[in-house]
């Protein structure tokens, strides 16, 4: 099984490499695939090309072959896990991983703890409301897009606000 948070991981970076039987996205992410895929491929490649030494191995867009609208629940075992999509930040397509019993989030680009984050296709005027909307699960520990993982209720809390510490996981001044 695969998930993509975002819709570079999923269509454009080739979640083919993994061999998922099963890859799961968003209405929404599949719509941004099936909207610029190609062309988000392409520019990954140009931009990258050390990244990309065998672009030509790439077989192409994965497409999600699972699809939900707001929420999805998968049982791993006895591990429930939640995949929603809380509202539009980095893109429209911005989904989350939930683990509601540990308390855990997986916010894809929604949190980038101490790090710039990419804006080009944001909604500004959204993010703040998916931000309170995933600081209403009171996650106990969170793994932002990019940065360090915040493995306190205390630096969850920073890392919503976009407060950046010394540390991750120390408490503030």
């Amino acid at each position: 099984m695969w998930f993509s948070p975002t819709t570079t991981q999923c269509g454009v970076l080739g979640a083919s490499a993994y061999g998922a039987r099963h890859v799961i996205a968003s209405r929404d992410t599949y719509d941004l695939i099936a909207e610029r895929g190609e062309a988000d491929m392409k520019s990954e490649i140009e931009r990258f090309p050390r990244l990309f030494r065998a672009a030509e191995s790439v077989p192409g867009l994965t497409w999600p072959n699972m699809v939900f609208e707001r929420a999805l629940t998968l049982w791993l075992g006895s591990l429930e896990v939640q995949i929603m999509q809380l509202g539009r930040g980095h893109t429209k397509g911005d989904t989350v991983v939930w683990l509601p019993a540990e308390r855990i989030l997986f916010s894809g680009d929604l949190v980038e703890f101490d790090a710039t984050p990419y804006a080009g296709d944001c909604y500004f005027e959204d993010w703040p409301a998916t931000l309170d909307a995933v600081a209403a699960l009171k996650p106990a520990k969170l793994v932002p897009g990019r940065g360090a993982a915040l493995q306190t209720a205390d630096a969850v809390a920073r890392g919503l606000r976009g407060r950046a510490t010394s540390s991750p996981s120390s408490t503030p001044p």
